[in-house]
């Protein structure tokens, strides 16, 4: 992961999209539920029938915009640090309680304000106010504050657990829970890979508060990785209650919503439970390593549903819904392989005489995705249909894909 270090996206083109989007802690709609997928991992999605609004844009690093996404998180880590020199330097516990209380307090209203101005803006988004562009900066920004803001509320829960201060403890616990929502692997470093000369396109969707992002990028190495991720706030059950007795329990209810990564034998690493008792229910995750990627559910103590997901995965298995095209000029071959709305979406161009890969680009709905590499190309799925175009010299097919 990237930590601290943010990239923003700079969108160079804008599709069409529908009705409104908002998502926080006080909007409330359809819950997503994980749905099923044949031959792949499951994921937390809407039903088709309760997306507000979905759509597509490709997207280039920004360098201005990285550099206002970190200002937070140097003025996150400032603070931290100028905290932690008061503390070790406080002469009684009673001063040590005072810094870490106040601490807590100032916590608390920095995470407040992130939520406000995440909503706010997906709000103006939705209004037509704000364009995608800005939308994007926004949340990069708020993604890389709370990352930065999660290492305080950890130093404080530490500092409060030492000093028996109940209160505060319980309170950095739900602190930490409201941070997990402002940050996921799309936003954090889902531009990691890239080197800023080829742009990707990044798939957003909303349904009654709920929010997906995901993109397909380029490693080190040149593989191409799908990253997701998806929240639904209207699962989060704030009322105290706990179904599960232990990580054994979470990790069987687990199994059973990810069936296929479970198969896989993952390594379990980062078993993680976050709440206290009177600060509602408790949010367990754990992540998932198996070959060639990784998931990390969040299960709700309460209602035992995942809540949030995070996934990402190199792209090697081929999907097995397939649309075959060949050019009038029968000199270039397409395959395009299908998944679901927001899930990996691969197109394959070939010389039909010897079958051999061949360079070209991938356009989708007259968008350049960018070249095919050894014949291939990776981008997210639209939802919908689409038109999937590949040009090769004066060789053009052009075939329709459609995601429910």
């Amino acid at each position: 992961m990237a930590g601290p270090r943010a990239f923003a996206l700079v969108l160079l083109v804008t599709l069409g999209t529908v009705g409104a989007i908002a998502v926080g802690a006080t909007q409330q709609g359809p819950a997503m539920t994980v749905q099923s997928v044949e031959n792949g991992s499951n994921y937390l999605g809407p039903n088709a029938a309760d997306v507000d609004r979905s759509g597509q844009a490709t997207a280039s690093l920004d360098v201005a915009a990285t550099v206002g996404a970190n200002a937070g998180s140097v003025r996150s880590t400032f603070s931290r640090v100028s905290v932690r020199k008061q503390y070790e330097a406080a002469a009684t516990p009673s001063d040590r309680r005072r810094i870490v209380g106040t601490g807590v307090d100032r916590l608390a209203r920095r995470v407040a304000a992130l939520e406000r101005r995440e909503v706010r803006a997906i709000d103006r988004y939705a209004a037509g106010e704000l364009g995608e562009t800005d939308l994007l900066r926004i949340l990069a920004s708020v993604d890389a504050e709370a990352g930065a803001r999660a290492e305080t509320a950890r130093w404080l829960e530490s500092r409060a657990v030492d000093l028996e201060m109940a209160t505060e403890s319980r309170r950095l616990s739900t602190l930490r829970i409201r941070l997990l929502a402002l940050r996921g692997p799309v936003r954090t470093d889902g531009a990691a890979g890239l080197d800023g000369s080829e742009p990707t396109r990044v798939h957003v969707e909303t349904a009654g508060g709920s929010l997906v992002l995901a993109t397909v990028e380029r490693n080190a190495a040149g593989e191409y990785v799908y990253a997701r991720e998806a929240y639904s706030p209207a699962i989060r059950n704030r009322r105290d209650g706990d179904r599960y007795e232990d990580f054994g329990e979470v990790f069987r209810r687990l199994a059973e919503r990810y069936p296929w990564v479970n198969a896989r034998s993952p390594r379990v690493d980062d078993s993680i439970r976050i709440g206290r008792a009177g600060e509602g229910a408790p949010l367990y995750s754990m992540e998932f390593n198996y070959d060639r990627g990784w998931l990390t559910p969040y299960l709700d103590g309460g209602t035992g549903r995942v809540v949030k997901e995070d996934q990402r995965r190199e792209l090697t298995d081929r999907p097995p819904d397939r649309h075959n095209a060949t050019s009038d000029d029968g000199t270039l071959a397409v395959t395009v392989r299908t998944t679901y709305a927001s899930g990996p979406m691969g197109v394959n161009a070939t010389d039909p005489t010897t079958g051999r890969p061949v360079n070209a680009t991938v356009l989708v709905d007259g968008d350049r995705v960018g070249p095919t590499r050894r014949g291939t190309r990776w981008t997210v799925e639209p939802r919908g249909a689409v038109n999937v175009t590949v040009v090769r010299g004066d060789a053009t097919v052009t075939t329709t894909v459609r995601a429910p």
